[in-house]
């Protein structure tokens, strides 16, 4: 036996996550370890920024690819990358429909039967949209990943393992199924630099998952007037206002406008001559109220009259959509705007998503606990209902990305 052989024999209750994501900067890289069946997960150290490398050109980076034969060594590790709606698309689908015998139990083949005649259309639907908006050639997109992630029958959760299914009868059946489609050519970057120990095992569009776990919570809470009611999130960036959507039907991204922490920023800047590491000192007196009252009404002043353009934008699109129930992600601002914002009550907190991992509060990182819950919950991913999806359209995924 190898020596790579008999440490993956020994440490396999624990699983090493690579989690490349990237950024206006640059590529990020967090390395993270869990045991499965645990909600916890640990840091082994800080996020590394390897600057000037994109999605475009990763492939090409000695350090990147250092990194990855460095990273965990000697084991086995999983690959998960977060990606720019430019080169990915997510989206978490509810399907259903009115069952013609209520008082019979659901069955396997029941669930079996929904999924052939509706799995292909739904795959077909969502490629040919992600073809129309990204313009891209049919062909050169691929679907690399489709979660079973909750199934209803009225207001009973049904267990993904599918044991048991007697006491489940009912009118109106649902189901949640995640889906996420790549432009072939960055798949093909990625599987031709990753080294042999290590295993591709999703892509995220990135937002997406956050406002896939707000959705979910509601899902598996089943609240009244909750469940099935749309909401948008407005996830505030460097340069601009990302804006997702569930409209009642599906989660996925929806618009974006030009406003972002920088805008504030160059307001400051141009007034005061302050650079980037002084103005978010800024930001952080005014939350600890670490500052005097006539300072503090001089900058509030001078950020509210910038803020007025991300409300704006907030409104504007909520008009749009006909949408009331909304949520603000603050990003750098997030601390700022829970103390003094009285537009956007609503703000995402950990209790309002679906997290099946935990980190720490000091490192608390929504976007990648969301992407983590998603794509390696082994409730989702290694349940029987799963497993009969995949069995449709597992020829579909590309054979060197992970599927359980």
């Amino acid at each position: 036996m190898s020596l790579l052989k008999l440490i993956s024999s020994v440490k396999k209750v624990k699983t090493r996550v690579l989690f490349v994501s990237f950024n206006e900067e640059g590529m990020s890289l967090e390395k993270i370890v869990y045991l499965p069946g645990k909600s916890s997960v640990r840091f082994p150290s800080s996020p590394r920024l390897i600057k000037e490398v994109t999605e475009k050109n990763f492939r090409n980076s000695r350090k990147f690819k250092i990194c990855l034969k460095l990273v965990f060594f000697p084991f086995p590790y999983k690959i998960v990358v977060s990606l720019s709606r430019s080169h990915c698309q997510s989206r978490c689908s509810l399907l259903g429909y009115k069952r013609e015998s209520p008082k019979k139990s659901l069955t396997i083949e029941e669930i079996n039967s929904f999924l052939l005649q509706n799995l292909w259309k739904l795959i077909e639907t969502q490629k040919k949209e992600l073809v129309r908006k990204k313009e891209f050639e049919e062909i050169d997109v691929l679907l690399v990943d489709n979660t079973v992630c909750g199934i209803k029958i009225d207001k009973k959760l049904v267990p993904q393992n599918l044991q048991d299914l007697s006491g489940f009868s009912g009118k109106i059946f649902k189901i949640n199924i995640a889906q996420t489609f790549v432009q072939r050519l960055i798949f093909a970057d990625f599987i031709k630099t990753i080294p042999k120990r290590a295993k591709l095992t999703a892509f995220a569009e990135e937002g997406v998952n956050l406002a896939t776990a707000l959705y979910l919570k509601r899902f598996f809470e089943g609240k009244k007037y909750e469940e099935d009611a749309p909401f948008l999130i407005f996830a505030l960036k460097e340069r601009e206002t990302e804006v997702f959507v569930f409209n009642g039907q599906c989660v996925h991204s929806y618009d974006r406008f030009r406003f972002g922490f920088r805008n504030l920023y160059q307001t400051f800047n141009n007034l005061l001559g302050v650079d980037l590491t002084v103005f978010e000192g800024i930001i952080k007196v005014l939350e600890t109220d670490q500052v005097s009252l006539k300072t503090k009404k001089y900058f509030l002043e001078v950020i509210n009259k910038e803020l007025k353009n991300f409300y704006n934008g907030i409104i504007s699109l909520r008009k749009n959509c006909r949408i009331s129930n909304f949520y603000v992600d603050g990003g750098k601002l997030d601390g700022f705007l829970r103390k003094y914002d009285k537009i956007a009550p609503l703000l995402i907190i950990r209790e309002d998503l679906f997290l099946p991992f935990k980190e720490p509060d000091s490192k608390e990182n929504l976007y990648l606990q969301s992407d983590l819950g998603t794509v390696l919950e082994d409730n989702f991913r290694k349940s029987l209902v799963n497993n009969l999806a995949i069995k449709l359209i597992r020829w579909l995924i590309p054979h060197n990305i992970q599927v359980e």
